[in-house]
């Protein structure tokens, strides 16, 4: 894991944190959370893309398909299922995808689902 690996890592843990603390408290997930989430994700985009690694853009570009790939499968689940799943889930697995990849918050997903089922 280098540096900028390590430092998602941490945004993406202290995200969760404060979500869950939230969430916990009120029964909702603010945009303004998940807002800053986004828009940190936007600045280790820009720092990529000002180091000009070609790399960097291919990932970048695989986290962003996929989490919206992601999204849109987990919107049309909420309405299917009557809003079983929030919305603000939904933001906050795609804000998650964009971090650490549409197969690992999939996995984290299944995992949820699994342990909220049981």
């Amino acid at each position: 894991m280098n540096g900028l690996q390590a430092v998602k890592a941490g945004v993406v843990f202290f995200l969760l944190a404060v979500t869950a603390w939230t969430d916990l408290c009120k029964r909702r997930i603010p945009n303004r959370i998940l807002g800053a989430g986004l828009l940190l994700w936007a600045v280790f985009f820009l720092w990529n893309c000002i180091k000009l690694e070609e790399r960097a853009f291919v990932s970048m570009g695989r986290e962003l398909a996929g989490s919206l790939l992601l999204v849109f499968g987990l919107c049309c689940l909420a309405v299917l299922s009557r809003y079983a799943i929030g919305f603000g889930d939904v933001k906050l697995l795609g804000i998650t995808a964009l971090y650490v990849g549409a197969g690992p918050a999939f996995c984290s997903l299944c995992c949820g689902l699994l342990m909220a089922g049981g």
